[in-house]
């Protein structure tokens, strides 16, 4: 997955912080916020317009012991489809994140 370290320290450049607010409140359907449960970066943006298929040779993926619940695939199912389609699904459980989040006054 295309991840890109938001801190700013010696091995990258981070975000700024008024774009990462953006990000977090889900502004934008191409971008997510994530803290990965691996070492390195504090917190993570996902570029969803980043990503590409994988074959399915062992070197090109590495199996871990986390997984996204059934609720989770469905938000990022939903996410893909505001990116392609330009409209979140009614109803769904991204439509309600999403109107919580856009509530959240800017941290910086």
């Amino acid at each position: 997955m295309p991840y890109y370290g938001c801190d700013r320290d010696g091995t990258r450049s981070g975000f700024p912080a008024a774009f990462l607010d953006r990000v977090r409140r889900a502004e934008y359907p191409q971008y997510l916020l994530d803290k990965l449960p691996v070492g390195g970066a504090h917190h993570s943006v996902l570029r969803l317009d980043h990503v590409l298929a994988v074959g399915s040779a062992p070197g090109n993926f590495e199996l871990t012991r986390f997984r996204l619940t059934r609720e989770a695939l469905e938000v990022v199912r939903d996410w893909f489809q505001w990116l392609v389609e330009g409209d979140i699904p009614a109803d769904s459980l991204l439509e309600l994140i999403r109107d919580e989040l856009m509530k959240i006054e800017a941290i910086t």
